[in-house]
């Protein structure tokens, strides 16, 4: 690995070129037919920095363990407005994915609250409630479910319920899931992402979505001590910073982190978990054996279980929700002895070191028993929920709820698929997973 504190010894018009098939046509096809293969073929030919061509452009690409720690530990080298325009465009201006510099830390502060430890935990029984009923649900009932949707909607349903209560239907939440998932995976669509939000189905979700957020906003500012609950305590820290100047805005776009941010990541933890351990059904008895010892009611006494945290962080390495990340470089900066001028482009493959051999071995075996071994983690190595200061804000959530829907699952209930999935690994161009219909 290239030392992060080498001195500079060459300009980004020198750094080594990752070309298969010898031309930009090339990169792309390799890119689309294998994108993890394309990743580590780049990083073990030529290091931890090169240049390739991606999405009809040319990158600096950074990528490895060093190229994490280099990149979390450097916020003020990054943009994240340049790269994240779409969220802005589609979110607002004070959507904190989209905020640099001091606007991004004081997004955060007002939203730190509802997402520690602590206001997650609290809330675990609730959830688990939610979670058992839906299961019932679904299974009393004899249909197929697509999975797929099936979680994000629960988890929203949930949220409802507990960290932004609020008296919405359930229907309603169904299809402000389904705008939450449509908003994502338009984003990065490059020419064709205007025709796609255009499109009347979008927009009606989108509108119905914001209405009610809209709705509850301005009840809650009606009577801001009537609820207790996470959102409340942005709402809280809010008014007290702002007063009478508080802007309905952005108290819209903070309901919107609490109430449907991040379902649609924690579902794909799931379904990932469920299509990892069904591909593997020793997992499965290896799972119930420690499940076994719990009696389905106490959630508490799931952050001891071994055996269920090393299934979920097996999951997150080996299927990482994004391959790489946009970056953009406002400043110089030198890494592996190499010199990257300002406005520069740069590929941060942050989930590369799930794949390295020399950190975990055999890295395309699922194995949650690596994580049994503490010294098997290595922290820079792990990209899933990101790093330094513009770490995920809803680890905390994601990591109390993935537990509890995997255990109430495993617990009591089989799955029976009604048609094969892949597990091979599939992404689009922009770099997104690709998911398609799990009955």
């Amino acid at each position: 690995m290239s030392e992060v504190t080498a001195s500079p010894e060459g300009k980004v018009d020198e750094l080594p070129f990752y070309l298969p098939g010898g031309s930009e046509a090339g990169c792309n096809e390799a890119y689309r037919r294998d994108p993890l293969k394309f990743q580590l073929d780049g990083f073990y030919e030529c290091g931890p920095i090169f240049r390739t061509f991606f999405r009809n452009r040319m990158w600096v690409v950074l990528a490895g363990p060093d190229a994490n720690n280099f990149i979390w530990q450097k916020p003020e080298v990054w943009s994240y407005a340049e790269p994240n325009t779409s969220f802005l465009e589609e979110m607002g201006p004070n959507h904190v994915t989209g905020l640099d510099g001091d606007p991004h830390k004081e997004k955060r502060a007002y939203l730190k609250p509802a997402f520690t430890m602590s206001s997650a935990m609290k809330f675990m029984p609730a959830f688990h409630r939610v979670f058992r009923d839906g299961i019932n649900e679904v299974a009393g009932s004899g249909e197929p479910v697509d999975i797929v949707p099936f979680w994000a909607e629960l988890i929203t349903w949930g949220n409802t319920q507990t960290v932004a209560r609020s008296e919405i239907p359930r229907d309603v939440t169904k299809r402000m899931t389904r705008w939450e998932v449509q908003m994502l995976r338009g984003l990065f669509l490059d020419d064709s992402k205007a025709p796609y939000y255009e499109r009347e189905e979008y927009r009606r979700l989108r509108e119905e979505t914001f209405e009610w957020l809209g709705k509850i906003v301005d009840a809650r500012l009606e009577n801001p001590d009537a609820i207790q609950d996470n959102y409340g305590e942005i709402l809280k820290l809010r008014l007290k910073a702002e007063g009478d100047a508080v802007s309905r805005e952005h108290l819209i776009n903070d309901l919107y982190f609490v109430l449907l941010a991040g379902t649609d990541n924690t579902a794909a933890l799931i379904n990932y978990a469920l299509m990892e351990l069904y591909a593997t059904p020793q997992w499965i008895d290896w799972l119930r054996e420690e499940l076994d010892l719990w009696d389905g009611e106490n959630v508490m006494e799931l952050q001891h279980m071994t055996r269920l945290k090393a299934v979920i962080m097996e999951t997150q390495r080996i299927r990482p929700g994004a391959l790489q990340l946009f970056k953009y470089a406002v400043k110089p900066f030198e890494f592996g002895g190499y010199q990257i001028p300002a406005n520069t482009d740069v590929l941060h493959l942050n989930n590369l070191g799930h794949f390295l051999e020399e950190f975990y071995p055999d890295p395309l075996t699922f194995n949650p028993e690596r994580f049994i071994e503490k010294q098997r983690f290595v922290p820079k190595t792990f990209g899933f929920f990101g790093g330094g200061s513009h770490v995920c804000l809803g680890r905390n959530h994601t990591m109390m709820q993935t537990p509890v829907v995997l255990a109430t699952l495993f617990k009591s209930w089989d799955l029976e698929f009604s048609q094969g999935f892949s597990r091979h690994l599939e992404a689009s161009y922009s770099g997104g997973r690709i998911e398609k219909a799990i009955m």
